[in-house]
């Protein structure tokens, strides 16, 4: 434990059950282009939050997240940065604009579920109509949108299917965190 953990009664440390739920939870984001490096980032991470947090301090400073947030939050934003960096989830900003929306679609869709035209979608909506045109795509259960509830001006969206969704959920409340589907 560090002088600042002591001084604050912040620690470093996960506990074994915390670190299992979320490499669960990794495991049931599926497979991906950047899901081995995720595993490997997360692993990291659990193993010391803070110290984590202090390495990669520039990516918290540009979100506003200081030094002081307590243990749970910090390893919470961290998976959530680590799987948005690895483009297992995609952070897209409410007012962002169709050009945005597309490639941040796709940065995720890696098994092309959704026909991700341009023409094919109002340039003038919004991202939560957008997200039901592509979602009207699909009626199988198969591919849906999910989303990570945060407090910010973004949605932290994935795509899973209904039944992993169901699980993700499971771990997601075991953590005191909040994910659902879209719309």
């Amino acid at each position: 434990m560090g002088i600042f953990d002591k001084l604050t009664g912040k620690n470093n440390k996960v506990s074994k059950d915390t670190k299992e739920k979320y490499l669960k939870l990794l495991s049931l984001f599926g497979e991906c282009e950047g899901s081995s490096d995720a595993k490997y980032l997360t692993e990291r991470m659990l193993e010391a939050p803070r110290d984590y947090y202090k390495k990669n301090k520039f990516l918290y400073d540009e979100r506003g997240i200081k030094e002081d947030i307590n243990t749970d939050d910090l390893v919470w934003i961290s998976f959530v940065m680590i799987l948005e960096e690895c483009a297992v989830v995609s952070e897209i900003r409410k007012d962002c604009d169709l050009d945005f929306f597309l490639f941040s679609i796709d940065r995720i869709d890696n098994r092309d579920f959704f026909e991700l035209r341009e023409e094919k979608l109002d340039p003038d909506a919004k991202v939560t109509d957008w997200i039901k045109q592509l979602s009207n795509q699909r009626t199988d259960g198969d591919c849906i949108f999910a989303i990570i509830e945060s407090e910010s001006d973004s949605y932290v969206l994935f795509i899973t299917d209904i039944n992993t969704l169901k699980e993700i959920r499971e771990i997601a409340i075991e953590l005191n965190r909040d994910i659902k589907k879209f719309c």
